[in-house]
């Protein structure tokens, strides 16, 4: 897949596979990478990492479990892929976090979902 110009949407991307991710996409060409966060010394932790290596990401606070929060990212304008690397505590305590993925790709028909 050709990642060059294409707008990403990472969640749980403060640490593990989704920072990686979102790394990874600006490395390899991605136009805009947002990458989602609950905590905000989280998301002031990937500006910082974001700006030292030049990379095109813009955290955003994102708890999947928060509708508010799934609904921001769905209206971040056309995005061309999702990656949905969340786990949160209320995912193995039965809880149904919201599925960001699913959210955003109804706002953007033809999204392609890596998680």
């Amino acid at each position: 897949m050709d990642i060059a110009n294409r707008r990403v949407l990472i969640t749980g991307a403060s640490r593990g596979l989704g920072r990686t991710l979102a790394f990874a996409f600006a490395a390899a060409g991605a136009r805009e990478v947002f990458a989602g966060a609950r905590q905000p010394e989280d998301i002031e932790k990937l500006k910082s990492a974001a700006a030292a290596n030049s990379a095109p990401i813009t955290p955003i606070k994102l708890d999947v479990t928060s509708e508010d929060d799934v609904n921001a990212a769905a209206n971040l304008g056309f995005i061309d892929i999702t990656g949905d690397s969340s786990i949160s505590g209320d995912a193995l305590n039965g809880r149904n976090p919201m599925r960001v993925s699913t959210t955003v790709a109804s706002a953007n028909p033809g999204a392609v979902d890596i998680a």
